[in-house]
């Protein structure tokens, strides 16, 4: 999701009959999505990766989850990911001689601020509103109104682009590196 800037669902739910690694899209039918329209997402090497890593199970079509149906345990997976979070943080705290047990957990989130982060942090790293809205697939701004009436740009070599440079951020950012994503000045 992170990764993608998708909705939970449309993750959670995905279907290895929707991802096509010849074209490194993954195609996401007017029926799945919150807008009613077909959605193209462009794979970047690091999703391509997660998914090449995943495991197809016999008889199941979804990706994620277990049993019949596509993933749901997102609270549970959740307050994991939170206890994770805050004994990683207490490590680093003691290994940098803090006190880890002044470490506070992080503020509440859920799991639809990831999308927010996505972005935010897209529109942080020098990506267009625009092309934000489109890896999205949100139909305001740009596409809203008189707008969408005459532009018609599905933005695919856009969104790529920015998927890709979006992976090298948030991979810098896990692997404690500097990204190599530059931020594009705006000429006027």
């Amino acid at each position: 999701m992170l990764l993608t800037g998708q909705r939970e669902n449309e993750i959670g739910a995905l279907c290895w009959s929707e991802i096509n690694f010849d074209k490194d899209v993954i195609s996401l039918s007017g029926s799945r999505t919150k807008n009613g329209l077909p959605h193209d997402v462009p794979m970047s090497g690091s999703v391509r990766k997660i998914l090449k890593r995943h495991k197809k199970t016999e008889g199941r079509e979804f990706v994620f989850g277990y049993a019949e149906g596509p993933f749901s345990g997102w609270s549970k997976s959740k307050e994991r990911l939170d206890k994770q979070i805050l004994e990683a943080r207490k490590e680093a705290a003691k290994n940098a001689g803090g006190d880890p047990s002044k470490v506070q957990p992080l503020d509440h989130w859920t799991i639809h601020d990831l999308r927010r982060t996505v972005s935010t942090k897209m529109g942080d790293i020098g990506i267009p509103p625009h092309v934000v809205e489109a890896v999205l697939n949100h139909i305001s701004g740009h596409k809203g109104g008189v707008a969408g009436v005459y532009n018609k740009s599905l933005y695919t070599a856009e969104k790529a682009q920015a998927l890709a440079r979006w992976a090298e951020y948030v991979t810098a950012v896990v692997e404690g590196r500097k990204s190599k994503v530059l931020k594009f000045s705006q000429r006027t």
